[in-house]
């Protein structure tokens, strides 16, 4: 089995034996340590990144706003006067990781497939943890969004020790989400020419995590990995979040004033 690791700069092909290519561990090292926000990246807001093989590509994307950041340290009020209005998320996607923050709670991607070869399949997908730590309780700034988060139609919870990808009802409504494996029903064929896109929704409620995907395919008869982060291949980074009391600051976002204010441990945006 071949594994790709997915990344913008280099492309990295491994072909090693089946046996080392196909273990993967989602068991991360224990540490006190919260993932890291930052990176060449992160500090620029999100990149696509995409590797091609054998007529073969993957594209990770951010899909939709960012509703929850979190943050290690206690920002005070002179600090996210400075932040961006909570309407502007694309200024915030990038004011955010400058300054300490990392997504909280839960997030959308966009997985594009696309292949010029005949006979490619993606037969699974699995979140693969990198780190775990407890949830940072620095700052917690919320900005719930206004409306549905759209179609996703598979989904990964990341508190949970069953991280392959699970269906997700057409609404992304997490309360009516579906624990079965979407792999064990389904699998995407692709023809020469096509383009499958898969909506992907993640929630952490009980730890802070970096993490990436880790794809399997069949292509041309020959099983294969792709092993998908953000720019630079760095991991994805998504902060549970911490009781509401152990915050050092919580702002919310005031969409009448467009700006952030000073909440508290009675937030209803931070803790609907």
């Amino acid at each position: 089995m071949a594994a790709v690791l997915v990344g913008l700069l280099p492309v990295i092909f491994d072909s090693g034996d089946d046996d080392h290519a196909a273990q993967a561990t989602n068991e991360p090292p224990a540490t006190n340590e919260p993932p890291a926000a930052g990176g060449r990246s992160a500090a620029g807001g999100p990149s696509a990144v995409s590797a091609e093989r054998a007529g073969t590509a993957f594209v990770l994307l951010p899909d939709g706003d960012t509703h929850y950041w979190a943050s290690p340290r206690a920002v005070g009020d002179d600090e996210m006067s400075q932040a961006p209005e909570p309407f502007d998320m694309a200024a915030a996607r990038k004011w955010m990781p400058a300054h300490g923050f990392a997504q909280a709670r839960d997030a959308a991607y966009k997985l594009v497939v696309s292949s010029s070869t005949d006979g490619l399949s993606i037969v699974g997908m699995t979140a693969e943890i990198v780190e775990r730590s407890a949830p940072v309780n620095g700052t917690l700034a919320c900005a719930p969004a206004q409306g549905g988060i759209g179609n996703v139609n598979i989904w990964f919870d990341l508190d949970s020790p069953d991280l392959a990808a699970r269906s997700a009802v057409p609404d992304g409504d997490f309360s009516k989400l579906i624990d079965d494996h979407y792999f064990d029903t389904y699998s995407r064929v692709l023809r020469p020419g096509d383009t499958e896109v898969f909506k992907i929704d993640v929630r952490a409620k009980r730890g802070s995590y970096s993490w990436r995907i880790r794809l399997r395919y069949v292509q041309q008869g020959q099983a294969g990995e792709a092993v998908l982060g953000l720019g630079d291949d760095q991991p994805i980074v998504l902060h549970g979040t911490a009781p509401a009391e152990t915050y050092g600051s919580i702002y919310d976002a005031d969409y009448t004033r467009r700006r952030w204010v000073r909440g508290g441990k009675e937030s209803v945006l931070c803790f609907p």
